[in-house]
């Protein structure tokens, strides 16, 4: 092993060892005592926080934003079934589901841990672990409402393509799909020429 090999091998150990810590420390001394929460370890593997009430105030914006474009579609969430996809620890079910207790929440996602946690704690849902591929388990025109934040940032164009027939199938015939994707302000920090490219890929 070359130097730089070995010092990177280290820093990502001393990384991850200083964010286990962390999130122990979080587990035994950050208690919200009027709502339960995932452990600090599968918060962090959402958006590289800890932090309770980050995970709590952006749950809460994401469910009425997901609230408000259905109402735009003209669509409800009376007696709906919805999926959310890329559920992760729930941080938006956790909102949509005591307000909607009329429809049928499903939740997917790839990590096993979250989906266990997930599926214990809201009982009254319906979680899947998924695969880095499609197929899903669910029928064709199942959902009326299919919502997946901030999952297609991770994907390559391939898979894209791929969940995105995959979601088509199983969303029903006037449903509504929302997804959100980098904006502006992740695109303001790339160089010159990546913009260009972008640009010429988007308006070509």
């Amino acid at each position: 092993m070359t130097p730089r090999s070995i010092a990177r091998s280290m820093y990502y150990w001393l990384f991850r060892v200083q964010i286990r810590f962390r999130c122990f420390y979080a587990d035994c001394f950050s208690h919200k005592p009027d709502v339960v929460l995932p452990p600090a370890m599968l918060r962090f593997r959402i958006s590289e926080s800890i932090s309770p009430d980050d995970f709590l105030r952006i749950g809460r914006a994401c469910s009425r934003m997901i609230v408000d474009r259905i109402a735009e579609s003209g669509l409800t969430l009376g007696g709906a079934r919805v999926l959310d996809f890329g559920c992760g620890c729930g941080r938006t079910l956790m909102w949509l589901i005591p307000d909607y207790p009329e429809a049928q929440f499903y939740g997917v996602d790839i990590d096993q841990e979250a989906v266990r946690w997930c599926s214990s704690h809201f009982s009254s849902s319906r979680f899947h672990t998924g695969s880095a591929l499609p197929p899903l388990p669910y029928p064709d025109k199942h959902f009326r409402v299919i919502y997946c934040l901030s999952v297609f940032t991770h994907l390559n164009e391939p898979m894209q393509d791929a969940w995105l027939c995959e979601l088509r199938r199983i969303l029903q015939s006037g449903g509504l799909l929302i997804v959100t994707v980098h904006g502006h302000n992740a695109a303001s920090v790339l160089p010159p020429d990546d913009l260009d490219r972008l640009a010429n890929a988007l308006y070509s």
